[in-house]
């Protein structure tokens, strides 16, 4: 498989881990494109390097490649992010999900420095809320858009201005551009991306699936009408509200935040 499209959900990491497997098949049944675990709603940053590395395990072996597994590398360390680029590799993920200038700098050593220790495929991400503001440089995007390696880039700035400079980016078709900031995505579809990234396919994967499909039309007040639901369960923080509303379906158990 050479590029995805469609609904990639960035799944949310439970903080019972039996729980997983439900999530799991939950966003599947719902259509979804595929999986990223260990992304910012997978609360990576608070997990340490053992519970990722049980994540990782506990996803591959449920998933049995039934869609393709993203694994994000985000960690304390780059030495930590090597480690789990080499353990996506090994378990065969699709790419390793990774901010590049995460670690300072603008990132194109440590992309060099992932290219040249394995040979996994990259999707790079930027959210500019964990890097202290600091935008992945359209500069880097550009010199590594036609490294067959880079599968894409995913954005969550919500700054449409820079959105379209990242799409003049794509040099080649498996050059995927991704767009994950779920209040934006009316203003996105008509500009032609390759995939969404909403945290809300956690708890309705038909809805964002159907989104994706119809590119949205008669869709947008039932969107605003989940987002609503799930910023109000968990009094304005996204990701309880998404554990809270998914334990009251029954799909998971502890609705608690990790950290």
């Amino acid at each position: 498989m050479k590029s995805i499209t469609g609904v990639i959900v960035p799944l949310l990491t439970p903080r019972n881990l039996s729980d997983l497997p439900h999530l799991l098949d939950h966003v599947i049944h719902g259509g979804v494109s595929a999986v990223i675990i260990l992304g910012t709603n997978g609360e990576t940053l608070k997990l340490d390097q053992k519970k990722r590395i049980e994540v990782i395990d506990k996803a591959v072996k449920h998933l049995q490649n039934r869609v393709p597994m993203i694994i994000g590398i985000s960690a304390a360390t780059i030495a930590e992010a090597l480690e789990l680029t080499h353990i996506s590799q090994d378990v065969g993920a699709f790419a390793s999900f990774v901010i590049p200038h995460f670690w300072g700098g603008d990132g194109v050593q440590v992309i060099e420095e992932l290219l040249a220790s394995s040979t996994n495929n990259l999707i790079f991400y930027n959210y500019p809320a964990l890097t202290a503001g600091r935008f992945l440089p359209i500069e880097l995007a550009r010199r590594f858009a036609c490294e067959e390696r880079i599968l894409g880039i995913k954005d969550s700035s919500g700054d449409l201005e820079y959105f379209d400079k990242l799409l003049k980016t794509k040099k080649h078709s498996n050059f995927k551009i991704y767009y994950g900031r779920e209040q934006n995505l009316p203003e996105v579809f008509e500009k032609g991306i390759d995939g969404i990234v909403p945290g809300c396919a956690n708890l309705d994967p038909r809805l964002a699936s159907q989104v994706w499909l119809k590119k949205g039309e008669g869709l947008w007040p039932e969107w605003e009408t989940l987002r609503s639901k799930i910023k109000e369960a968990g009094s304005g923080n996204y990701i309880l509200g998404l554990k809270v509303s998914l334990k009251e379906l029954g799909l998971l158990s502890d609705a608690g935040l990790w950290g």
